[in-house]
Protein backbone atom coordinates (compact mmCIF):
# COMPACT_ATOMS: atom_id res chain seq x y z
CA UNK A 1 0.00 0.00 0.00
CA UNK A 2 2.88 2.36 0.70
CA UNK A 3 4.32 1.86 -2.78
CA UNK A 4 0.91 2.73 -4.27
CA UNK A 5 1.17 6.17 -2.67
CA UNK A 6 3.84 7.04 -5.22
CA UNK A 7 1.97 6.03 -8.37
CA UNK A 8 -0.19 8.39 -10.38
CA UNK A 9 -3.86 8.29 -9.42
CA UNK A 10 -5.91 9.16 -12.53
CA UNK A 11 -8.84 10.50 -10.50
CA UNK A 12 -6.59 12.97 -8.64
CA UNK A 13 -4.21 13.54 -11.59
CA UNK A 14 -1.30 13.23 -9.15
CA UNK A 15 0.02 10.68 -6.71
CA UNK A 16 -1.79 9.96 -3.45
CA UNK A 17 1.33 11.04 -1.58
CA UNK A 18 1.31 14.46 -3.28
CA UNK A 19 -2.42 14.69 -2.58
CA UNK A 20 -1.88 13.92 1.11
CA UNK A 21 0.89 16.49 1.43
CA UNK A 22 -0.89 19.30 -0.40
CA UNK A 23 -3.95 20.58 1.40
CA UNK A 24 -5.56 23.98 1.75
CA UNK A 25 -5.40 25.81 5.05
CA UNK A 26 -8.25 28.17 4.26
CA UNK A 27 -11.20 27.55 6.61
CA UNK A 28 -14.10 26.44 4.43
CA UNK A 29 -16.52 23.52 4.62
CA UNK A 30 -15.14 21.89 1.47
CA UNK A 31 -11.55 22.23 2.73
CA UNK A 32 -12.52 20.72 6.07
CA UNK A 33 -14.11 17.76 4.29
CA UNK A 34 -11.00 17.40 2.12
CA UNK A 35 -8.83 17.28 5.25
CA UNK A 36 -11.10 14.66 6.77
CA UNK A 37 -10.83 12.60 3.56
CA UNK A 38 -7.04 12.77 3.73
CA UNK A 39 -7.01 11.88 7.41
CA UNK A 40 -9.33 8.92 6.79
CA UNK A 41 -7.11 7.73 3.94
CA UNK A 42 -3.91 7.95 6.02
CA UNK A 43 -5.52 6.09 8.91
CA UNK A 44 -6.72 3.44 6.47
CA UNK A 45 -3.10 2.70 5.55
CA UNK A 46 -2.67 1.12 8.97
CA UNK A 47 0.66 2.76 9.80
CA UNK A 48 0.65 3.16 13.53
CA UNK A 49 2.76 5.87 15.14
CA UNK A 50 4.46 3.05 17.04
CA UNK A 51 6.10 2.00 13.75
CA UNK A 52 7.80 5.37 13.52
CA UNK A 53 8.82 5.18 17.19
CA UNK A 54 11.03 2.21 16.34
CA UNK A 55 13.27 4.70 14.54
CA UNK A 56 15.69 6.65 16.71
CA UNK A 57 14.28 10.21 17.24
CA UNK A 58 17.31 11.89 15.65
CA UNK A 59 17.12 9.58 12.65
CA UNK A 60 13.36 10.07 12.40
CA UNK A 61 13.80 13.84 12.40
CA UNK A 62 16.39 13.55 9.68
CA UNK A 63 14.14 11.31 7.57
CA UNK A 64 11.23 13.73 7.95
CA UNK A 65 13.34 16.76 7.08
CA UNK A 66 14.90 15.00 4.12
CA UNK A 67 11.57 13.77 2.77
CA UNK A 68 9.93 17.16 3.21
CA UNK A 69 12.06 18.60 0.42
CA UNK A 70 11.88 15.54 -1.85
CA UNK A 71 9.42 15.20 -4.66
CA UNK A 72 7.42 12.02 -5.13
CA UNK A 73 9.66 11.13 -8.08
CA UNK A 74 12.78 11.41 -5.91
CA UNK A 75 11.25 9.22 -3.22
CA UNK A 76 10.24 6.64 -5.84
CA UNK A 77 13.83 6.47 -7.08
CA UNK A 78 15.28 5.61 -3.65
CA UNK A 79 16.42 2.11 -2.77
CA UNK A 80 13.50 0.02 -1.40
CA UNK A 81 14.54 0.00 2.27
CA UNK A 82 15.15 3.74 2.39
CA UNK A 83 11.94 4.46 0.47
CA UNK A 84 9.94 2.34 2.92
CA UNK A 85 11.52 4.06 5.93
CA UNK A 86 10.74 7.50 4.50
CA UNK A 87 7.17 6.54 3.64
CA UNK A 88 6.51 5.06 7.10
CA UNK A 89 7.98 8.13 8.81
CA UNK A 90 6.12 10.54 6.54
CA UNK A 91 2.81 8.66 6.84
CA UNK A 92 2.96 8.59 10.63
CA UNK A 93 3.85 12.28 10.66
CA UNK A 94 1.14 13.11 8.12
CA UNK A 95 -1.50 11.50 10.30
CA UNK A 96 -0.58 13.75 13.21
CA UNK A 97 -0.25 16.86 11.03
CA UNK A 98 -3.56 16.23 9.25
CA UNK A 99 -5.35 15.70 12.56
CA UNK A 100 -3.88 18.95 13.89
CA UNK A 101 -4.75 20.82 10.68
CA UNK A 102 -8.32 19.50 10.80
CA UNK A 103 -8.79 20.64 14.39
CA UNK A 104 -7.21 24.04 13.65
CA UNK A 105 -9.42 24.55 10.62
CA UNK A 106 -12.51 23.57 12.59
CA UNK A 107 -11.60 26.12 15.27
CA UNK A 108 -11.03 28.84 12.65
CA UNK A 109 -14.27 28.04 10.89
CA UNK A 110 -16.39 27.95 14.06
CA UNK A 111 -14.55 30.79 15.80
Amino acid sequence: MLENLLTLDPTLRRSRFAWLRGHSESPAPTNLLALLDRLDYVRGLGIDAAHAKRIHPARLGRLLAEAAVMTVQHIADLEPERRTAILVAQTADLEARLADATLAMFEKYIG
